[in-house]
C-alpha cells in the first residue's frame, strides 16, 4: 500500500520512513567522509540530531494544528508520537529553520570550517530522500487513485443479523471501511474510536462499516457485546472478508479505507487509527 511501510507489526507513514532513511544514510555517509576530511564529528552529530528531532516535532505539530478539532478534547494526545499523523512539509520547514538558525549563530571561523559540511549534508539528504521516496513509495503522499485501486465491487457479505449486503451498496455516499479481527491488538484499541465516529458521522451521510476477517459470528457478537460496541459489522463464513481485503489492496490489519461518494478510494490508512488520522480521512471524502 502506498502510504505505509510495514516493519513486522509496525506500520509507518512511507513519507516519514523515507525521511528517516535519508537522515540515517546521509549521516552515515558524512561520518565515513569525516575520516578523510577535517570535519568536527561532535559538532556534526549535535547539529544533525537537533535538525532531525526538530523536524520530527515540527511534522507532528503541523499535523496536530491542521486537524486540531480531533485533539481538542484530549490535547495531551498530540504528544503520542508513536501514533500515525505527521505532516512532512511542516517537518521539512522546521528542519530548514533549524539549519538556518544554526548557521546564524556561527562565528566566521565556524562557517568557513562547517559550511561545506552543511552543504554536503543538504545535498546528500535531499538526493537520498527523493530516491528513497521513489523506490519505497512511488510517490510522496498517501492518496490512493483509481489507477492503483479498484472501485467497489459487488462482493456479497452479511450483517450480524444475517441480512445480505455488498460493497456496491455503499456507492452514493462517502464511506469508511475498516478491516479488523478480534485477535488483532491495534484493531481492538481503535474500535471505540470507530464506534464513536459511526455515531458522529451517520447523520452527516457518511457510512461506516467494520468488516471482520472471517471469524465466527458468535465470537464477533460476543466481543461487540462485551465492549458495548454497536457500529455496523459485516461478516461471512467462507473467508470472503479476506478476499475483499486483498482485492482492495489490503496487506495487514487493521486497514481503513476512506471512499468518496463515487466509490473511489481517496485514502488508505494501515495500522491503528488516531482521532487525527480519522479526521484527515473524513475530510478527504466529505
Amino acid at each position: 500500500m502506498g502510504n505505509t511501510i510495514n516493519l513486522g507489526p509496525l506500520a509507518l507513514d512511507a513519507a516519514i520512513f523515507s525521511f528517516i532513511v535519508a537522515y540515517i544514510l546521509s549521516f552515515v555517509s558524512l561520518s565515513v567522509l569525516s575520516r578523510k576530511f577535517s570535519i568536527d564529528q561532535r559538532w556534526m552529530r549535535s547539529t544533525f540530531d537537533g535538525a532531525f528531532f526538530s523536524a520530527l516535532i515540527g511534522a507532528r505539530l503541523g499535523f496536530v494544528f491542521s486537524y486540531w478539532p480531533a485533539f481538542q478534547q484530549e490535547p495531551w494526545t498530540m504528544f503520542y508520537f508513536w501514533q500515525s499523523g505527521y505532516m512532512l512539509g511542516a517537518g521539512v520547514v522546521t528542519w530548514l529553520a533549524f539549519m538556518v538558525a544554526k548557521v546564524a549563530v556561527m562565528t566566521s571561523d565556524q562557517r568557513k570550517q562547517n559550511m561545506g559540511t552543511l552543504s554536503l549534508h543538504l545535498s546528500l539528504f535531499l538526493s537520498i530522500y527523493l530516491l528513497s521516496s521513489t523506490i519505497i513509495t512511488g510517490n510522496v503522499g498517501d492518496q490512493a487513485s483509481n489507477s492503483e485501486y479498484p472501485l467497489l465491487t459487488n462482493f456479497q457479505m452479511q450483517t450480524l443479523e444475517g441480512d445480505a449486503v455488498s460493497l456496491e451498496s455503499l456507492k452514493g455516499q462517502p464511506s469508511i471501511i475498516n478491516f479488523w479481527a478480534t485477535w488483532c491488538g491495534p484493531c481492538r484499541r481503535e474500535m471505540q474510536l470507530l464506534n464513536d465516529a459511526y455515531h458522529e458521522y451517520q447523520d452527516q451521510g457518511i457510512n461506516l462499516v467494520a468488516i471482520n476477517m472471517s471469524e465466527p459470528v458468535n465470537l464477533v457478537e460476543s466481543y461487540l457485546k462485551e465492549n458495548n460496541l454497536d457500529l455496523p459489522v459485516w461478516v461471512d463464513g467462507v473467508d470472503l472478508g479476506e478476499d475483499v481485503f486483498h482485492n482492495l489492496g489490503g496487506e495487514v490489519l487493521p486497514t481503513t479505507l476512506f471512499i468518496d461518494a463515487q466509490g473511489d478510494i481517496r485514502r488508505i490508512r494501515v495500522g491503528e487509527l488516531s482521532s487525527g488520522t480519522l479526521l484527515q480521512g473524513v475530510i478527504d471524502i466529505h
